[in-house]
């Protein structure tokens, strides 16, 4: 839920772009070109990066010749375009997502999960399209991006710092807007559980807060049940709602109460160690807040690098409220035995 400080290591599918727009130019270029015998594609109008690449993979020759004899390939090449330039205006809910004939989103969804989930794994395709950057494997670009943000985007709960313990979750399910299946903005390293179990589908929503873009955890906020022992969370708008439900974060934090009274203890021993320290004893209010004050400092150091820190700092929070008057009692009473 903390914003992600995109580098070049989020952006490193950003040439992606420039074959997908190769490929759609071609389709318009070359209408209904039913064989997908590589002499028959390299015959037609096409440019030398994409030759290589249909000459090598034949999946990718039978994609072409489906794309050339869809009556509606501009359409399909006009919501490209829209969906990759108005990204943003998608998500906050101020532009719908093109909309596709159904046996055409069929096709598309079938042929951005082959680029998705086996041609931009590929060293020959990556050098054809990304000629100056070294190849990265799919593995290596979790890896990559865990050893930069230790912590999983979404739930803020779990470690993402090898690959086996992460999966790239495509924002926008590619299912809904399959145009964006290997579109960098939309591919976001998260934790297993948040990829795989939280299966989005078609319970999306929208609008929604995006990690790219979005300081989503300036907007959300814990509720504590003490009798109970439960935790809750909520948004301040409904892109902070929706966040919460398509990631399930109500059930990820539900049960955690353990991390609350983790932070209780440790803020009640240093707060009494700091008391015991501490010579002049008139302002004890102020001695409580100092600490838990230098407490949630430390905390903001490990944000993006430790779980629940969002969580934890709202404990500090729950802590000094619930707290306070009867700390300062129990402290007074102490000074006087």
């Amino acid at each position: 839920m903390w914003k992600i400080q995109t580098t070049k290591i989020n952006e490193i599918y950003r040439f992606t772009d420039y074959f997908i727009k190769d490929l759609m130019d071609w389709a318009i270029a070359n209408p209904n070109i039913q064989c997908t015998e590589f002499d028959t594609i390299q015959s037609t109008k096409i440019n030398d990066k994409l030759k290589s690449l249909a000459e090598r993979y034949e999946v990718l020759r039978r994609i072409m010749s489906q794309l050339s004899c869809a009556p509606d390939i501009k359409n399909i090449s006009e919501a490209y375009v829209m969906c990759t330039t108005c990204y943003k205006d998608i998500l906050n809910g101020s532009m719908n997502s093109p909309l596709l004939e159904a046996e055409t989103k069929t096709m598309v969804i079938k042929a951005f999960r082959y680029f998705y989930n086996y041609l931009i794994d590929q060293e020959y395709f990556w050098h054809t399209y990304n000629q100056y950057d070294p190849f990265v494997s799919k593995s290596q670009f979790r890896q990559d991006v865990g050893m930069k943000r230790k912590v999983c985007p979404y739930c803020d709960a779990s470690k993402i710092t090898t690959s086996r313990r992460t999966n790239t979750d495509h924002f926008l399910p590619i299912t809904q807007v399959p145009l964006l299946g290997i579109y960098w903005e939309n591919l976001i390293v998260s934790c297993v559980s948040c990829n795989n179990i939280l299966v989005k589908g078609d319970d999306f929503k929208l609008p929604i807060t995006h990690p790219f873009f979005d300081e989503t955890a300036d907007h959300v906020f814990f509720s504590f049940d003490d009798k109970l022992h439960t935790i809750d969370i909520n948004g301040a708008t409904d892109a902070e709602k929706n966040f919460i439900e398509v990631f399930k974060l109500k059930d990820t934090y539900k049960n955690e109460w353990d991390q609350v009274s983790f932070t209780h203890k440790l803020l009640t021993k240093r707060i009494i160690k700091r008391f015991k320290n501490t010579p002049n004893k008139d302002d004890i209010p102020l001695l409580i807040n100092e600490e838990v004050a230098d407490y949630m400092a430390i905390l903001y150091d490990f944000v993006r690098r430790k779980e629940y820190t969002k969580l934890n700092l709202e404990v500090c929070n729950y802590f000094k409220a619930l707290h306070l008057d009867a700390f300062t009692s129990y402290l007074l009473f102490e000074e006087t035995l």
